[in-house]
């Protein structure tokens, strides 16, 4: 079984993830989100990651590894970017941060891809989030798992089958 390490951004953005996902490999979702504040909140998030993986059904196992609070991290890659409306540069900052952080401890851990749950937000940018995992994934020589190539496969694979059988 190939091993998959997402990183969620929230438990609302990754349960259609893992839930598809949780097909095709054992995963291990990495919470890490510098940028929530307070502490508080941040714990929250991570409980409501855990109570989602808990309560969604999976064919393959779903854990869970919860990063370390961090936000000093995001004050240090965000610098010089603090007016930058949503969706700026401050954001691609942060998901850069966030991916190489999933990517060095897939790496560590000797998974054999990695990926993001933040493309299903509407509030993200899909493309830049790709490329950025993508650039982040040649770096760590991990592979991707880019879920629209996923389903496109499947589908792929069920419309031969139907015309076979």
């Amino acid at each position: 079984m190939r091993a998959g390490y997402p990183g969620c951004c929230c438990a609302p953005c990754s349960s259609y993830v893992l839930e598809y996902l949780s097909q095709y490999f054992e995963i291990t979702v990495f919470y890490y989100n510098p940028n929530i504040s307070p502490k508080e909140e941040y714990e929250k998030r991570v409980e409501e990651q855990r109570r989602l993986i808990e309560a969604l059904p999976s064919v393959h196992p779903i854990r869970l590894e919860a990063g370390p609070y961090e936000p000093e991290r995001f004050y240090q890659a965000s610098r010089g970017h603090e007016q930058d409306p949503e969706g700026g540069e401050r954001c691609f900052s942060c998901y850069r941060l966030r991916l190489e952080e999933a990517a060095r401890i897939a790496q560590r851990g000797e998974y054999d891809y990695f990926t993001t749950t933040l493309t299903i937000s509407p509030l993200k940018n899909a493309e830049k989030l790709k490329l950025a995992t993508v650039e982040t994934a040649k770096e760590a020589e991990r592979g991707i798992v880019d879920i629209e190539t996923l389903k496109a496969t499947n589908e792929s694979l069920i419309s031969t089958l139907d015309e076979v059988m």
